[in-house]
């Protein structure tokens, strides 16, 4: 698997054919690396790229993996799921990166992951650009991670809201509009408790 260096080089992330050896979808790129300090933290903080995991580790974040150029897979959470049963999601602050996200916390939900989120403070549109600039940002985004959940419900709110004027109370139908949105999450959620805690928050 590689990347290219050059930003006029496409694609981005160029993987060779599936074999038997190598199998994007239950290949976890830093898996070697990081599986100690996964087990350790009993954490494991998944990223989008391949140079990302490199410099979250020079800086020291060394429980950071991602797929290998590909989307996530249940059997990527089920193999990281052996070292420890919470990830951190810290996925490209654009739509595709926010899709991504919301992609892997369903599958985290079939897997009984304990799921995060991390936001990254504008303009670093990756941990990439933010761990370039100051591993600091990084660093505390990561000690900032909100329970996916939490995110879920804050991003279907805004996207609500965004439509509207933000000073007027939400109506009936924004409200149902959000948990619409949020439902097929909780749904998901088998803990009772951890489920009714969820439904409070969110009502």
């Amino acid at each position: 698997t590689g990347r290219s260096l050059d930003p006029a080089v496409q694609p981005k992330y160029y993987n060779t054919p599936e074999t038997t050896i190598f199998h994007k979808g239950a290949l976890i790129y830093g898996l070697a690396q990081a599986k100690s300090a996964i087990k350790e933290q009993d954490c494991g903080v998944l990223v989008e790229g391949q140079v990302d995991v490199v410099l979250a580790h020079q800086c020291g974040v060394n429980n950071t993996v991602a797929s290998s150029g590909t989307a996530l897979t249940p059997t990527h959470l089920k193999t990281i799921g052996r070292y420890s049963k919470n990830c951190i999601f810290s996925f490209d602050m654009d739509v595709a990166g926010t899709k991504a996200t919301y992609n892997a916390f369903f599958l985290a939900l079939d897997v009984e992951i304990n799921a995060r989120v991390v936001t990254l403070p504008k303009p670093y549109k990756d941990a990439g650009e933010a761990i370039a600039h100051d591993p600091e940002i990084f660093i505390v985004a990561i000690q900032n991670a909100v329970p996916a959940m939490e995110w879920v419900i804050r991003n279907e709110k805004e996207r609500v809201v965004m439509s509207s004027n933000k000073d007027t109370p939400l109506t009936p139908v924004q409200k149902k509009t959000i948990v619409q949105g949020v439902l097929p999450y909780l749904s998901k959620v088998i803990d009772s408790i951890e489920r009714d805690e969820w439904v409070k928050i969110l009502a």
